[in-house]
């Protein structure tokens, strides 16, 4: 069974972490195994004050309620920080950065978890953390993850004493609807569907500090076609914004005389094993000043028997048209598998339209 996590934004009112909880319990029948808040520092005093304790309105509500152990403790309110210190607010452009990258990382960590079903809240917290959050879901949410916004009665949206809806009758002064029972209030949670990008986004390959913005251009790029360049100077490809430049002297003379090939509308088969095998020695031979890891083409070449050899280059390039792929899969995610080599009827050819596609030899 996975393990149930609610994920919410929250500012100056915790309150809608008790009121999402009871919603969920009561009229959803959905109960989360623990609770993550992602917040400010002065928010994370206003969750540990009101919420937390023994005597907190969390702790509360589960007793009211009879509700099972629920994880949700100091550990689990996340204070928004710029890398260098805890945020009190977020006012400024680069406090809002700082807010994207940390709610979106997070949402990216949570969802690379299999064993785990989110449900995510967008009430809480300025209306910029509830948009990245909800982002952040589309992005990498899957199947059995969740979205909602909570809904309160207009009396007892904003009242500093409201948490949740009490078994017992409860007044309060709820200017200027003046007094009303808290255990009448109606809380509504509202599920809001979302597009599920998850399998665009898989094993990104981005690295350790990779931001918000980052992220929505990769995933724009995803969608988007996307320019091939291929580097002959200094043997890299470029797919988009990603620089690829892991590939071994012979992949790269492979995937440059595919690319070619590519450009003049043609591929390769059986029957054009030879004419291959030698546009990729001329490109491999100068790129190397000696060849010792294989025995070399132009050995093979000079030989009597040169269909053999060929075979046997043939034999390698398989094998290295596997390698290239997985060198794209390491930089690109599952994105890459669409610019590997493709086999296809007997033939191998790279499925890109040529329009997209430049090689520069410069």
């Amino acid at each position: 069974m996975k393990e149930k996590v609610l994920v919410a934004v929250s500012g100056m009112t915790p309150q809608i972490v008790t009121e999402t909880v009871f919603a969920l319990s009561q009229y959803q029948n959905w109960i989360p195994d623990r609770i993550e808040v992602l917040t400010t520092q002065a928010g994370a005093d206003k969750v540990k004050s009101q919420l937390l304790g023994a005597n907190g309105y969390f702790r509360r509500l589960c007793d009211e309620y009879a509700l099972p152990d629920i994880r949700f403790d100091e550990d689990s309110v996340l204070i928004i920080s710029d890398g260098k210190r805890d945020l009190d607010d977020i006012r400024t452009p680069e406090q809002n950065n700082a807010a994207a990258d940390v709610i979106v990382r997070r949402i990216y960590d949570l969802c690379a978890d299999e064993e785990t079903e989110l449900h995510v809240s967008i009430a809480g917290g300025r209306k910029s953390m509830g948009f990245y959050i909800g982002y952040a879901l589309s992005l990498f949410g899957r199947r059995q993850d969740r979205m909602s916004h909570i809904l309160v009665e207009e009396a007892f949206e904003t009242h500093p004493e409201f948490f949740y809806p009490p078994k017992n009758p409860y007044f309060l002064n709820t200017r200027p609807y003046g007094m009303a029972d808290a255990s009448k209030a109606q809380v509504m949670l509202a599920e809001i569907p979302f597009v599920r990008m998850r399998k665009r986004c898989e094993d990104w390959a981005l690295g350790e500090d990779w931001t918000f913005s980052q992220a929505v251009s990769r995933t724009q790029e995803m969608l988007d076609d996307v320019d091939v360049e291929i580097d002959a100077a200094n043997g890299v490809l470029r797919f988009g914004s990603v620089v690829v430049d892991g590939l071994s002297p012979r992949q790269f003379s492979i995937y440059l005389v595919m690319a070619r090939l590519c450009l003049e509308g043609r591929k390769i088969d059986c029957g054009s094993q030879c004419e291959f095998a030698e546009m990729v020695w001329a490109d491999y031979a100068g790129r190397r000043d000696r060849v010792s890891d294989d025995v070399s083409l132009r050995k093979w070449l000079e030989e009597d028997s040169v269909k053999p050899q060929y075979i046997f280059f043939w034999n390698r390039f398989l094998e290295e048209r596997s390698k290239i792929t997985k060198v794209l899969l390491r930089a690109l995610g599952e994105h890459g598998r669409r610019f590997g080599i493709v086999s296809r009827n007997k033939c191998y050819f790279l499925d890109v339209p040529p329009r997209l596609l430049s090689v520069v030899d410069r």
